[in-house]
């Protein structure tokens, strides 16, 4: 074979449209250890803070179902002001288009209470 026969990789690649698979209703799990808030909390002379945000995995979920079209995060920073866009299932909760995604913290919460029903 010569080289004359050959096409570039770059040529083929940018030929291919890699473009992610649409499922209709996908599965998302995220281990329920980290579906929780983290406390902040500092001071600095006499002005203290304490706080919670959500677990950096939680927000790096957050932030990819939102880039992926799912939720759809506010501009302005509230507590679960996250609205489903697409239907989808989130730790074996089925979430439709308008439901609240909520923090960490409110999902923890709804974690425990589906378990606690189950026992």
């Amino acid at each position: 074979m010569s080289w004359n026969n050959v096409i570039p990789a770059e040529l083929l690649l940018g030929t291919v449209k890699l473009e992610p698979k649409t499922v209709e209703n996908p599965e998302v799990h995220i281990p329920d250890e980290l579906v929780t808030d983290c406390l902040v909390r500092y001071s600095i002379d006499d002005y203290s803070i304490t706080s919670h945000k959500d677990h950096p995995a939680f927000a790096e979920l957050r932030r990819v179902l939102a880039a992926r079209g799912y939720i759809k995060i506010p501009e302005y920073a509230c507590w679960n002001g996250d609205r489903v866009v697409r239907r989808f299932r989130f730790n074996d909760f089925q979430l439709e288009p308008g439901d609240t995604f909520y923090c960490a913290g409110a999902w923890a919460g709804k974690i425990s209470l589906r378990e606690k029903r189950l026992d």
